[in-house]
Parts: structure tokens; sequence; C-alpha cells
């Protein structure tokens, strides 16, 4: 037990320092189950571990290979610790909820109810780090669910990126945060704009969506 920590930490690196993405998928596995297997049973969870570990499902898994057992209890984890809180701004973990959510196809919440989340979320710098990171991983998603409707996909990328603006500008991120939230999202805009009027938005779906990033 004394190493859950360290690997609870490493397990966050992506997140707190998005230039060090893992560089195999695989290994980052082995370190998530070696993790979860020293945690014990998901359900007594701190918010902050179910989080780090929602997120390391949600990179790496696909939509096919997902796990969705570990997946409906973290959500229902989120669910139930969101329902405790209250006020007009939404806590992160109603955010993780969404995303496990859609992630493992059960739509209890609908694609417009989690970008609204996102814009409405209470400002934080969990929440600013948390976001730059959904823009990062924007591709990978696309990927998961392997959507044959390019139009639809290229909508859903602006309502996510004026969600995450909406955040910017209600919470006054880019005046309280060193992270560069709104250069993210022009980034990831350009990029994928780019890729769709070439015909070649497959060209993106797992590499860099932001410069200086390294993941699969």
């Amino acid at each position: 037990m004394d190493h859950v920590p360290v690997f609870l930490e490493l397990l966050d690196q992506p997140v707190k320092h998005p230039m060090l993405w893992p560089s195999n998928v695989e290994k980052w596995k082995q370190l998530l189950h070696i993790t979860l297997g020293l945690l014990g049973d998901s359900s007594t969870f701190s918010d902050s571990v179910a989080r780090t570990i929602a997120r390391n499902v949600l990179f790496c898994y696909d939509g096919g290979t997902a796990d969705r057992q570990l997946s409906q209890r973290l959500r229902c984890h989120f669910d139930h610790m969101s329902s405790c809180q209250t006020g007009t701004r939404k806590p992160l973990n109603y955010l993780f909820a969404g995303y496990l959510d859609y992630y493992c196809g059960f739509h209890t919440m609908s694609t417009a109810d989690v970008f609204d989340t996102i814009a409405s979320l209470g400002p934080s710098n969990a929440a600013d780090a948390e976001l730059i990171w959904m823009v990062n991983i924007l591709p990978r998603n696309m990927r998961w669910k392997r959507f044959t409707d390019m139009a639809l996909v290229y909508y859903q990328s602006l309502c996510f990126f004026a969600a995450v603006l909406t955040y910017v500008s209600s919470t006054e991120q880019s005046r309280r945060s060193q992270v560069p939230l709104t250069a993210a999202v022009i980034h990831a805009m350009h990029t994928i704009k780019s890729a769709f009027d070439k015909g070649a938005i497959h060209s993106i779906l797992g590499h860099d969506i932001l410069p200086g990033t390294c993941w699969l």
C-alpha cells in the first residue's frame, strides 16, 4: 500500500503536465491494473482517486474494449456525489459521470447535457487541467465512436469547443489560470478544420492535437 500514492501520482501526470503523455499505452494499462489491485473496492474510492482512475480508463481503452463494469461503478460514484452538491456551477464529478456515460454507450445523458456541463463547471485549477486534457483527447473520442457521418463529428467538435470557451469566458479562466485553454481550443479547432477540409480527418486520429504533446 505504500506504493499507492506514487502510482496515483504517475497516473495523474498526463493531466498535471500535458507534455508527459504515456508513450506506451499497454505499459500504462499494466500500471493502471496494478494500482487498481492495490486500491481494492472501487466503492471506497475518494473523489480524487475516482477521477484519476476514470481518466485513465478513458485513455487506455477504446469503446470496443471498455471495462464497462468498472466504468459503471465509477459513474455511479460520480452520480451519487454530484447529487449531494448544489449551486448554479456544476462539480467536476458531474462531468466525469457524463463522459463515462458517453464512453460506455449508456446514453442516460445526451451529448448536449455533457456540453452544458462543461460550460457550467465551477471555476478551479482542477477543472482547467481536465478541460485542456479533454481538448487533447478529442480525436481519440472520435475514433472510439467510429462515426460514419463526418458532418456530425465536425458539428459536435465545434459544440465541444464552444462549451469550453463558454467556461473560459464565464469563469474568467484566461485571467486567473496558467492553463492556456483558449490557445489550446483555437489550435485544436484549426487542426481539425484543416483535416476535414482536406478530407483527411483520419490523419489526426491518434496523433498530436496540441503542440508539444506526445501520445498515441
